[in-house]
């Protein structure tokens, strides 16, 4: 299930660069296993699938903006994931990515409560009058 256009070049990456014949020599070099390295590959397919369909959905039902920070607050959470489940080191270059993304998030939800003093009652740019739609911002 193909939902972005980027998505579906990403397969077939290895076969215009001939890469695909060194996936033979990845899958029996993996340290453990071969039926380990398919289900990694597989789960990595799903997730970035789902992953995909959840940020358009985002995109859709809330905003662009939102939808990217949450994609910025989700980028550092598997760095901290394999420091915890395989146990990984964490460097400078994980810790900055993690407290960076803390502090995008961070005045994202400020910047969120100081618009909210801002709208109207309803909590809407837009408020539906009798003589139309009126800009309550403008």
């Amino acid at each position: 299930l193909h939902i972005r256009g980027g998505d579906g070049r990403l397969p077939g990456g290895p076969v215009c660069e001939w890469d695909w014949r060194k996936l033979s020599g990845e899958l029996h070099s993996f340290k453990t296993g071969k039926v380990s390295y398919v289900m990694t590959m597989v789960g990595t397919g799903i997730a970035w699938q789902v992953g995909s369909l959840g940020i358009i959905g985002l995109t859709l039902t809330v905003s662009s903006l939102f939808s990217n920070v949450i994609s910025t607050v989700g980028l550092p959470i598997v760095p901290v994931l394999a420091i915890f489940v395989f146990q990984d080191k964490m460097d400078g270059v994980k810790l900055m990515a993690l407290l960076l993304s803390l502090w995008g998030f961070a005045s994202y939800v400020y910047q969120q409560y100081l618009d909210s003093g801002k709208k109207s009652t309803s909590g809407f740019a837009f408020e539906r009058t009798k003589e139309g739609n009126n800009c309550v911002d403008c």
